[in-house]
């Protein structure tokens, strides 16, 4: 018998150097430890504009907000501007993204704006 090294729970391990119960409390611990471990980088939210850290141990090399209020904020933005709500800045796919043509057409000409009437008018 033995006991978990995260619940502290007594269990009998199929292997003598088992040291957790179950996979679910070895990845806790895991977790934890990736927690308190120092952040990798800071930062900028872009949804409140404040510094925030970034563990990239714990899944989190892809986060641009520091807490879930600030994604329903930056979500918002992004759903009144007209662009897409996915957040990855690095997400060139538009087509995975769900939108038809129309709204694909809108988003990017808002991204990248096309030429003017008068631009047109003196290229024509």
């Amino acid at each position: 018998m033995k006991q978990c090294e995260f619940c502290k729970e007594t269990f009998v391990p199929a292997v003598k150097k088992t040291r957790f119960c179950s996979k679910t409390c070895a990845n806790r611990s895991r977790y934890q430890k990736a927690l308190a471990a120092p952040p990798d980088e800071y930062r900028e939210c872009q949804g409140c504009g404040e510094s925030f850290p970034v563990r990239y141990r714990c899944g989190q090399k892809s986060k641009v907000v520091c807490n879930p209020n600030c994604m329903a904020k930056l979500k918002y933005k992004r759903k009144k501007a007209g662009l897409p709500t996915k957040t990855n800045a690095n997400h060139t796919n538009w087509g995975d993204i769900g939108y038809g043509n129309r709204k694909r057409e809108q988003a990017m000409a808002k991204l990248i704006p096309g030429p003017t009437a008068l631009e047109e008018a003196l290229w024509a």
